[in-house]
């Protein structure tokens, strides 16, 4: 008999696959996870962040939210959704995160889960002009 039919007809008396569980807590209907991970919001209180190079979302809650108020925004170009938020200042380098203002991230833990750490764009180019003065 062909190897090949043989293996056919091996792979036939498996049982099937069960798909597997998904992680973690499914959001209810409707919702989805706050950016805290710690509870669920309705879908219409994501928030739509428009940049001069994307458009991101925002899924932290109201009340998350008034614990960072007027933070730097730092959005993820390649899934498009807020990475984090900081609160204005300089740092050591000397660039400095404005109030309210979104600055880009070519990736993030969202859509690289092994991610550490990701450069930010507008730091990177502004240190680059540092050098060349």
């Amino acid at each position: 008999m062909n190897p090949f039919l043989q293996l056919k007809d091996l792979v036939d008396k498996l049982p099937p696959v069960k798909p597997a569980e998904p992680a973690g807590i499914q959001p209810p209907v409707g919702m989805t996870p706050c950016a805290c991970g710690k509870k669920f919001i309705p879908i219409t209180d994501i928030k739509i962040i428009t940049t001069p190079y994307c458009t991101a979302i925002d899924t932290m809650c109201r009340e998350c939210c008034q614990q960072c108020p007027k933070h730097a925004l730092i959005v993820c170009i390649r899934c498009k959704s807020v990475a984090a938020k900081l609160a204005p200042h300089r740092d050591k380098s000397g660039f400095v995160f404005e109030a309210s203002k979104p600055y880009h991230t070519p990736f993030c833990p969202n859509c690289a889960p092994d991610c550490v750490s990701s450069p930010i764009a507008e730091k990177a180019v502004w240190d680059q002009e540092q050098k060349r003065k």
